[in-house]
C-alpha cells in the first residue's frame, strides 16, 4: 500500500482516499485517549503532591475540574471526528449541520457542570472542622449551595435556549406568567418554602438537634 504520507497531514476531502482518512481518524481518537488518560494521571499526581492545602479552594477547584476538564476533550476529538466524516461524506447529511450546535451546548453543560462540582466541594470544605477553625454552620452552607447550584442550572438552561434559538425574552415572559400562575395554585407550597427560608435565617435549630413539638406531635433530630 502505497502512501502519500503528505496526504495525512492535510484535511481530507471527497477525493480523499479511504485508508488515509481512516488512518486520521484513529488518530484523533487515540490522541483524545491519550490526552484524558494523562489528564487523569496529572490531577492524581497533583493531588498527591498538593495534598489538603490550607487555602479550601484550590482543593474543591482541583477535584471538580475532574470530570469537566476531561469531557471537553472528548467533545472536542468527538467534534473533530464528525467535521473529518462531513469533509470525506460526499452525500448530503442534516446531521452534521447540528455538530455546532450540539457542541455549544455540550460545552455550556461541561461549565454547568463544573460550577455545581466546585459549589458541592466548597460547601463540603467550609462545614470541614478538619479545615476551617470555624466551620460554617451546614444550614447555612446548605442553604447557599443549593441556591447557588440553582442559579447555574436556570442559567445554564437559558443559554442553551438562547443557543437552540429560542427567545430568552419570550421565555422569562411566559415563566413570569406561569409564575403566577402557580402561586396562586401552590399557596401551601410557598408558605413552607418561605418557612423554611425563616428557620435558616433564625436558627431555632440546627442540623443534629433534638427537637419536640407537643403541639403537632413532632418529635426526633433535625437531619436537614
Amino acid at each position: 500500500m502505497n502512501w502519500d504520507w503528505n496526504q495525512l497531514l492535510q484535511w481530507p476531502t471527497v477525493e480523499t482516499p479511504m485508508d488515509i482518512w481512516l488512518t486520521q481518524l484513529f488518530i484523533i481518537v487515540l490522541c483524545t485517549v491519550s490526552i484524558n488518560f494523562i489528564l487523569m494521571r496529572s490531577i492524581d499526581v497533583a493531588e498527591r503532591l498538593i495534598g489538603k492545602t490550607e487555602t479550601l479552594w484550590d482543593d474543591a477547584l482541583l477535584e471538580a475540574a475532574r470530570i469537566p476538564v476531561r469531557l471537553v476533550f472528548w467533545v472536542i476529538g468527538l467534534s473533530v471526528s464528525m467535521e473529518l466524516l462531513q469533509a470525506v461524506s460526499a452525500e448530503e447529511n442534516a446531521l452534521f449541520e447540528f455538530v455546532p450546535q450540539a457542541r455549544r451546548i455540550a460545552f455550556i453543560i461541561i461549565i454547568a457542570m463544573f460550577l455545581s462540582r466546585f459549589i458541592s466541594y466548597t460547601e463540603k470544605n467550609l462545614i470541614d472542622p478538619g479545615r476551617m477553625r470555624k466551620p460554617m454552620d451546614q444550614s447555612t452552607a446548605a442553604a447557599i449551595a443549593k441556591l447557588l447550584r440553582v442559579s447555574v442550572v436556570i442559567t445554564s438552561l437559558l443559554i442553551i435556549l438562547q443557543t437552540m434559538g429560542y427567545s430568552i425574552s419570550g421565555v422569562l415572559a411566559f415563566g413570569g406568567i406561569g409564575g403566577m400562575a402557580v402561586a396562586f395554585a401552590a399557596k401551601d407550597l410557598l408558605a413552607n418554602f418561605f418557612g423554611g427560608m425563616m428557620v435558616y435565617l433564625d436558627k431555632p435549630f440546627r442540623v443534629g438537634d433534638w427537637v419536640r413539638s407537643p403541639d403537632r406531635s413532632i418529635e426526633g433530630s433535625v437531619e436537614d
